[in-house]
């Protein structure tokens, strides 16, 4: 299974993955979800997002 490697921006809220700016809340996700893969860890995180705007 391939890794994501998450580059050593000097900004450290925003880092980029497979060429796409990723924020650090999305950096942790994927930092506790290694098993999957970064389409399928991007498309759960969005998920999850819309629904803590839905509970606030």
């Amino acid at each position: 299974m391939p890794h994501v490697l998450l580059s050593d921006a000097p900004n450290d809220d925003v880092c980029i993955a497979h060429g796409e700016p990723v924020s650090g809340d999305f950096k942790q996700f994927l930092e506790n979800h290694p098993e999957m893969d970064f389409y399928d860890a991007k498309r759960k995180f969005k998920e999850e997002q819309k629904a803590k705007w839905k509970v606030r």
